[in-house]
């Protein structure tokens, strides 16, 4: 019963945040994107030749939370969420759910699918202070069960100056 209420409360909290949720990077055209080894390399040697505006440099000290959140299944997870999100600068989220809820926590973010239960669609999440150039959304296929499909999420470069980039790398 706890188990289908679970779900019930993640597919009207997905609902709900269909028409309420703020436009991630890449809707927004700040980020690239990529889906594939190829094209992410690509990007991200296309993002190393530019010379980027204030808004996505990092400064030299930041505060990195990641945090798998079990599907929002841990109790009192938004008072906690909220508090550490306070002084975090770059928030990594696992098994994360699209939610406004979760996507207004930090002005920009990117989503990179994962697992699916029923309605509910959950995978690895970076929200942050300042966009990433590059959003890379690629698939890691466990070969000893073909049916485990795991998302990888790379958000690269956020810059810190014209020779230092920081590479966050999602699982």
């Amino acid at each position: 019963m706890a188990s289908y209420l679970h779900l019930l409360f993640l597919s009207l909290l997905s609902w709900n945040s269909l028409s309420s949720e703020p436009l991630s990077d890449e809707q927004q055209g700040i980020t690239k994107t990529a889906a594939n080894l190829a094209g992410c390399q690509q990007q991200l040697a296309q993002s190393r030749l530019q010379t980027y505006a204030g808004h996505y440099i990092l400064p030299y000290q930041f505060e990195l939370l990641s945090w798998n959140i079990y599907k929002a299944q841990i109790d009192g997870l938004l008072n906690d969420l909220n508090t550490l999100n306070e002084s975090a600068d770059i928030v990594l989220l696992q098994e994360a759910i699209k939610d406004s809820t979760l996507t207004n926590l930090k002005p920009y973010w990117r989503f990179a699918k994962g697992y699916k239960s029923g309605n509910v669609q959950s995978g690895v999440m970076t929200l942050s202070r300042w966009p990433a150039t590059v959003h890379c959304t690629l698939t890691h296929v466990n070969r000893g069960c073909a049916a485990q499909k795991r998302p990888i999420s790379l958000n690269m470069p956020y810059q810190i100056n014209s020779y230092y980039s920081v590479l966050t790398y999602t699982v």
